[in-house]
């Protein structure tokens, strides 16, 4: 399954679907043996794995079929997090934490109303727990990654408030960006700075706006 996976990351259209389709099976395959009571730890990687080869799957995808991989995405995250705890495998559980709020901020993508709020207030706390963990000293890169993604969810429910309300989560989402911007310099990583740079610049125009003025 990873090594089909890994194929898969470096192909693209039909070809790519097909990779990740077979990675998908392989790791149900494995999951017959590997099972929550007889060998957690490899249950638990291999739902993780699972979770993002079918994340990988939804991006190729739209509508029912996007938002069904993202479900099953959404599933065998939390299936790994029943093993991957804070206190017994804490990188573990931060990984699988920022992977499960990415699948949450994808689906909430394709939401509309309270369903699209509950599902990014799920993607801000898995974020924030995957910080509990991957903090600036401890593991920098990953502490960016995670902020930036932060960001952009807070962003993305602010779009959905008004007020003080979205005052607030703006303010948080420009803090998640400019923490993560610690890290990715415009020396170190000139890529990660321009992107997260782009996204604040935005996010500080849009903190700047009278709400009246605002796009619905």
């Amino acid at each position: 399954g990873t090594a089909l996976w890994d194929q898969a990351g470096l192909l693209s259209g039909d070809l790519r679907a097909r990779k990740l389709e077979e990675a998908v099976s392989a790791y149900r395959e494995a999951l017959k043996v590997y099972t929550f009571d007889e060998s957690p730890a490899d249950y638990a990687t291999t739902q993780n794995n699972l979770g993002n080869a079918l994340s990988n799957q939804a991006n190729l995808l739209a509508g029912e079929a996007r938002a069904r991989r993202l479900d099953e995405a959404v599933t065998a995250y939390g299936e790994a997090l029943k093993v991957r705890t804070f206190d017994e495998s804490p990188a573990d559980y931060a990984m699988t934490q920022n992977n499960l709020g990415n699948a949450l901020s994808n689906q909430a993508n394709l939401l509309a109303g309270e369903a699209r709020a509950r599902r990014l207030d799920e993607a801000v706390t898995a974020y924030r727990e995957a910080l509990k963990v991957r903090t600036f000293d401890e593991s920098p890169a990953d502490y960016a990654m995670t902020q930036n993604n932060l960001g952009a969810a807070l962003g993305d429910q602010a779009g959905l408030l008004s007020g003080d309300l979205r005052a607030r989560k703006l303010e948080e989402a420009v803090s998640a960006y400019r923490e993560a911007l610690k890290v990715y310099t415009k020396e170190h990583f000139p890529h990660y700075h321009e992107l997260v740079s782009r996204n604040l610049e935005i996010l500080l125009q849009r903190r700047a706006e009278p709400e009246d003025e605002l796009p619905a």
